[in-house]
């Protein structure tokens, strides 16, 4: 007895093969095609070709990405290409939680190094100042 409680199974496909032998439908004959075997084999092989093209197609779009990413990198200017980023910034304790302070001896450093840097080159290119 059915109950109203549960569904039914509902199949929406059942397929059942008992021949051994696969005819071509477009010959109108029935004539050996293949055998299962064979069609078996030769959509393996086709699904395999299908996966080594599509892993190479991946590795292909990858490294013409990092090519185009690299090419416009030189080309382009980007904030980042403005950008400072310093590490070991001491904590707050040091110039008691004054940021102002932590500020001065920042930009106080960043005007030493670009001096040092614009007279190491004059002194390498032979410049007098």
């Amino acid at each position: 007895m059915r109950d109203d409680r549960r569904r039914e199974p509902v199949f929406f496909a059942n397929t059942l093969c008992i021949a051994d032998k696969l005819y071509s439908p477009g010959k109108g004959t029935k004539e050996m095609a293949f055998g299962k075997v064979e069609f078996v084999y030769i959509l393996l092989f086709i699904d395999i070709i299908v996966v080594f093209l599509t892993i190479w197609f991946i590795n292909l779009l990858w490294v013409r990405y990092h090519e185009y990413a690299e090419a416009y990198d030189l080309e382009n200017v980007e904030i980042r290409d403005f950008t400072l980023k310093f590490g070991n910034i001491p904590n707050d304790i040091v110039y008691g939680g004054k940021d102002m302070m932590l500020q001065c001896q920042l930009w106080n450093h960043i005007e030493t190094c670009v001096r040092r840097s614009f007279e190491d080159k004059a002194r390498l290119e032979g410049d007098t100042f």
